[in-house]
């Protein structure tokens, strides 16, 4: 693949900021994969890249923290940000303070308050064709676990757990969904940087989704915070910092 075909794959991704950010990770990843630069190679300057990928900046840097984040970037003061050599397969051990400087426990704390009663009231509101999103969306994350594709699978992630709020009716729940959404799809995909665990949090969405699916208020409340718990688990966060 060369800089001309990213180019063309990019500017064909639609046109929000954080889908442009996550295209722009996918088609970087491919090219590492495809040897475009070998480990230890440090990537061009940002404002070159970008305007290699005819992307924003904030988009490029934001698509780069995805892949730092996956393992599959380092970046070294004054080397710049270099190709690693784990490639995402490692998980990361030790999570860091969110970019706004939240503990992850925080996080997963804010998580199982307002998604378990986001999951309750959706159980009770979703209609049908909001119940057909999310087949649909359980079935992207199925070919993304299965392509071993983990920014199409935090994506995923992502707006599953929004579709949830949605299906809430709840604007309070969804504007403060959306206000920390960053913080909230670092937080979602940090603990998602080894290949080997992915199907794990898949089983529980559909979990959670059978249990909207039939309506069952308090299956979903339960799936949810038995999710936001075991998420915690897989970033090593102790079970009392979370509830």
């Amino acid at each position: 693949m060369t800089s001309d075909d990213v180019c063309g794959q990019v500017e064909q991704a639609p046109s929000s900021e954080v889908q442009v950010a996550h295209a722009t990770s996918r088609h970087l990843h491919g090219l590492i994969k495809a040897g475009k630069w070998p480990i230890g190679e440090a990537l061009p300057p940002q404002r070159d890249l970008a305007k290699t990928l005819k992307v924003s900046r904030s988009s490029l840097r934001e698509a780069l923290s995805i892949l730092e984040a996956f393992g599959v970037l380092r970046t070294i003061p004054r080397q710049g940000t270099i190709v690693a050599d784990t490639e995402g397969t490692e998980a990361h051990g030790s999570q860091p303070k969110s970019g706004k400087g939240y503990e992850q426990s925080e996080i997963y704390q804010f998580r199982f308050m307002i998604e378990g009663y986001g999951a309750r009231i959706a159980a009770t509101r979703a209609t049908q064709s909001q119940i057909d999103e999310m087949a649909a969306n359980i079935a992207a994350s199925r070919s993304a676990v299965r392509d071993e594709d983990l920014v199409s699978y935090v994506q995923c992630d992502f707006e599953f757990h929004r579709m949830i709020l949605t299906c809430s009716g709840s604007q309070l729940l969804l504007d403060l969904y959306d206000q920390f959404g960053a913080t909230f799809r670092e937080n979602l995909r940090l603990p998602l940087a080894s290949h080997r665990r992915l199907s794990e949090p898949l089983n529980e969405h559909e979990n959670i989704f059978r249990a909207i699916e039939r309506h069952s208020a308090e299956d979903a409340a339960y799936f949810m915070h038995l999710h936001v718990m075991k998420a915690a688990n897989r970033a090593e966060i102790p079970f009392n910092e979370v509830i």
